[in-house]
This record gives C-alpha cells, sequence and structure tokens, in this order.
C-alpha cells in the first residue's frame, strides 16, 4: 500500500482543474459578439477575436470589473475590438495592458483603481479616452497618440505620471481641467507642428519637442533666428511653446540649399535681411498678407524660384531682395509697396513680366538691370502714375512700358524703354493663391469701374459668380466653392 500512495497522489492531482482557468463569458447582438459580465475570470486571460462565428468588437460595461471584483492579472486584447465599455476593467490586479489600433473608444473608468497597473500603451486609433478612466493607477509615463480627440475630466487623477507626452494636436478636454492632478510631473510635452497648445494644458506648463529653429523670444512674440532641421519640405507654425511667431530673422534660413518648399504661417509680419539667401533650391514662395518689411536680399540667389506671391501690407522691397532669382518669370508688386528698392531684381535672367502697383512711387537704382538683354517681349505694366525713377532702372532694350489712360508722368519713354498707353477693361493679374482654403486673385481695372467674374467648369458655359465695382485701382476675389469643381475657370469682364 505504501508503494501505491505516491501513485494513487499523482492521479488525483491529474484530475485537478488547471492552476488560473478563467472564464469569458460572450454574447451575440445583431452580427457581432462582445465580452459580457464575466465575474468569474482571473489570472491572465486571452480573449477571443470570434465567438461562434461572430467578430468580438467591443468589451462591455463591467465586463470584469466593478462589481465583478475580478482577479485579472493579465487580458490580450484582439485586434477586433473597437470598444472597451465603462468599468471594463475596474479594480483589476493588471501590470500591464496593450490597447491594439483597432479600439477607438476607452470608455469611463475603465482602469479606474487598477493600483498594479504600471504600463499602459495606447492604440494609434484611439480617438476618445473617458473620464477617470486611469485613476489611481501606477502609471510612470504615458503617450497620448495623435489619433486622440478627446478627453473626459481626471482621466489620469492621482497615477505616478512623471512623463507626459501628446503626439498630436491637443485634444479637448470634456469637464473639469484637472487631467492630470495629483501626480508628480510638473511638464506636458507636445511636438512642433502640431496645434491648439498654448503655455499650459490641463493645468500644468506646456513645452514644445522637436524644434527645428533657434529662436528669440521678445514682447511675448517670436523671432526665428536659425533653422537647424534638414526637412526639404518646411512648414512654419503660427505658434512656438505659446508664443506668437513674428518675424524670421537675418540669415535664418540663409544657404539652406536643400530647401525645396516652405509655408510660412499668416500672422508673421517681418522677414529680416538675408532670411532666404542662397536658397538656390526654394521653388516659391507666398509672403503672408500680415508681412509689412521684407528685408535687404532676403531671397537673393533663390535661382530655382519660380513662383512669388508677395503679400498686400508689403510697403517696400529693400536692397537686391530678389536679385539673381533667375527662374522667377513674373512678379506682381501689390499696391501697398511704395518703393522698390536698389538692384532688387538685378540679374533676374527669366523676368518676361512684370506688373508694378499704383502704390509705387519710387523705383531705386538698377532696380530691374540685366534682366536678360537677348530675350524679348520683357514687359512692365504700370497700374498707377509713373513713379520716380533712380539711374539705369531698366537695361533691357527689348522691354516695353505699359501705363494706363488716366495715370499721369506719363511720355513716350520711360526710363528709357518705348511706353504703351492701354485702355481699361477688368483683368486678372497675379499667381493665384491659396489661402483660409479659399481660391483667389487679384482683379485691376479703374476706380468706379463695374465689372463682373465668371466662372465655368468646360470653358463654353459661363456663369456669373461676382458683381462688383472698384473701390480704387484693384479688388481681391475669393471663391469658397472652388473644391466643389473637378476643374473650375475664371474670367473677368
Amino acid at each position: 500500500m505504501k508503494a501505491k500512495v505516491p501513485f494513487l497522489f499523482l492521479a488525483l492531482v491529474g484530475l485537478l482543474p488547471p492552476m488560473g482557468q478563467t472564464q469569458v463569458n460572450y454574447a451575440v447582438s445583431g452580427n457581432t459578439a462582445y465580452i459580457a459580465y464575466s465575474p468569474n475570470a482571473s489570472g491572465n486571460i486571452v480573449i477571443a477575436s470570434n465567438y461562434d462565428g461572430y467578430p468580438v468588437t467591443s468589451i462591455g460595461e463591467s465586463a470584469f470589473g466593478w462589481p465583478a471584483n475580478s482577479q485579472l492579472t493579465g487580458v490580450v486584447i484582439p485586434n477586433s475590438v473597437t470598444d472597451i465599455g465603462d468599468f471594463a476593467f475596474y479594480g483589476c490586479g493588471l501590470t500591464s495592458v496593450v490597447i491594439p489600433n483597432s479600439v477607438t473608444n476607452i470608455g469611463r473608468q475603465v482602469f479606474y483603481d487598477c493600483t498594479n497597473l504600471a504600463n499602459v500603451t495606447l492604440g494609434t486609433n484611439v480617438v476618445s479616452i473617458g473620464h477617470d478612466a486611469f485613476v489611481y493607477c501606477n502609471l510612470t509615463s504615458i503617450t497620448i497618440p495623435d489619433s486622440v480627440t478627446t478627453l473626459g475630466d481626471g482621466v489620469f487623477i492621482s497615477c505616478n505620471l512623471t512623463n507626459i507626452t501628446f503626439l498630436g494636436n491637443a485634444p479637448v478636454i470634456v469637464g473639469a481641467n484637472w487631467e492630470f492632478s495629483g501626480n508628480p510631473a510638473t511638464t506636458i510635452y507636445y511636438y512642433y507642428g502640431t496645434s491648439g497648445w498654448g503655455q499650459r494644458f490641463a493645468d500644468l506648463p506646456a513645452t514644445e519637442l522637436g524644434i527645428p529653429f533657434t529662436y528669440t523670444s521678445y514682447f511675448n512674440t517670436i523671432d526665428i533666428t536659425c533653422y537647424a532641421g534638414t526637412n526639404s519640405v518646411l512648414t512654419i507654425s503660427p505658434v512656438i511653446n505659446g508664443y506668437p511667431v513674428k518675424g524670421i530673422g537675418a540669415y535664418a534660413f540663409y544657404n539652406c540649399t536643400n530647401l525645396t518648399s516652405i509655408t510660412i504661417c499668416t500672422n508673421l509680419t517681418s522677414i529680416g535681411p538675408y532670411a532666404f539667401d542662397g536658397c538656390s533650391g526654394l521653388a516659391s514662395i507666398a509672403i503672408p498678407d500680415n508681412v509689412t518689411n521684407i528685408g535687404n536680399l532676403a531671397f537673393a540667389y533663390c535661382r530655382s524660384l519660380t513662383n512669388v506671391i508677395v503679400g498686400n501690407s508689403v510697403t517696400s522691397i529693400g536692397l537686391s531682395t530678389f536679385a539673381f532669382c533667375t527662374n522667377l518669370a513674373t512678379i506682381v508688386i501689390p499696391n501697398n509697396v511704395m518703393s522698390i528698392g536698389e538692384m532688387a531684381f538685378w540679374g533676374c535672367g527669366s523676368l518676361t513680366k512684370v506688373v508694378i502697383g499704383s502704390g509705387v512711387t519710387n523705383i531705386d537704382d538698377d532696380a530691374f538691370w540685366n534682366l536678360g538683354t537677348t530675350k524679348s517681349g520683357v514687359t512692365f505694366t504700370f497700374l498707377g502714375n509713373a513713379p520716380v525713377l533712380g539711374d539705369s532702372v531698366f537695361v533691357n532694350d527689348l522691354a516695353t512700358v505699359y501705363y494706363y489712360y488716366g495715370t499721369s508722368g506719363w511720355y513716350a519713354t520711360y526710363g528709357g524703354l518705348p511706353t504703351v498707353e492701354l485702355a481699361w477693361t477688368p483683368q486678372l493679374v497675379g499667381g493665384a493663391k491659396i489661402q483660409s482654403n479659399n481660391f483667389g486673385f487679384t482683379i485691376i481695372g479703374t476706380n468706379k469701374m463695374p465689372f463682373i467674374v465668371e466662372a465655368s467648369t468646360n470653358l463654353v458655359d459661363w456663369q456669373p459668380v461676382w458683381t462688383n465695382t472698384l473701390s480704387g485701382a484693384s479688388a481681391t476675389f475669393s471663391d469658397s466653392q472652388w473644391t466643389n469643381y473637378p476643374a473650375r475657370y475664371y474670367r473677368a469682364r
């Protein structure tokens, strides 16, 4: 008998259920399945992605949490799950959780009082996190993906967070602004190029990461002093570390030969000397309407520059501002510009069309010198009275000056070039541009001239889209509906 006891004991052990066996209850609703109330689940569980032929898409309210008082210590959530219901893991003993990329919603108090939960990875498609979702967890670090747009109040109260990083735009906080109350963390981190951030978020100071510039702060505004990045395509954000960007300083992008495209924030007011000098790969530039000052040589030697839009608030174009932009074919000087500086367009060998606004009163020495004397058809069209000229402004025997009837100061020649008087008819001029989602362009004519802008999708059927009378020499047309058409053409008459 003594020899048989161990054998009997082993046989009895083999009849016992394995340690940690769990019970997960599934239910079906419509065409999908979900995790129902499972009060007996414990240990480490793996949630099935399919139940009885139906995809498991959600973890139901209180599935493993309060009042189930579940003894779960681990869970694997499949990629089929899109929604985690309220209180789903309330009070569980979880130590680590990976939220799969399929999940879009995390309900309220989902991990409330999971005091052992030290690591959470949020999936890249989570859109909303409900209030008090992680209260009293033991998290030390959390990264919020750029998909998150909404946070309920108190999401991370009294965790142990020391590092809080957002990858996207600032989410909306629904309710009280105490998301991170009771944590040792003293700063929120977010990345350059995202929006909605101020100097504080959820009652904590906010610090921007990945800023590709050095800058100075002056009276709570930012001036960019140097580009430290290597990207060929760049957008200057309107705000850095909670302060508005107002200026691009001298030499800020000097000789950045790899820069091919840059979008400048609309709140910018000044561009310093040599700011983009030597950016030989830059193909186009739109100077925002709030910019009033462009420094000397700001865009000199931008040899790939083919398209320039000068903002409507610029009052002067300085010394050699666009010198040796050898591929620039057309330039429109807006009406607010009063002076064009010395050698402003010196050496722009491809320039064939220049429109000079009615506000220009002075053009300095050599402003349009050396435009390429072998080229024919270079035209200068003046919208206002003849400006005062410096020495050798035009050195191109093939160029012609056009001016409009009713303006003054014109003779048979101007700056050594022949002149031609034009009758006023509405004309579309300037580079078309997209700003604030509107497509627009400039219409020129004479003061009080009536005109109609017409649009067509096929160049055959034309419909009026704007009837107006000029107040001054020009007007700006914008079309907020342009994206509703595969193609749209415009004309003025």
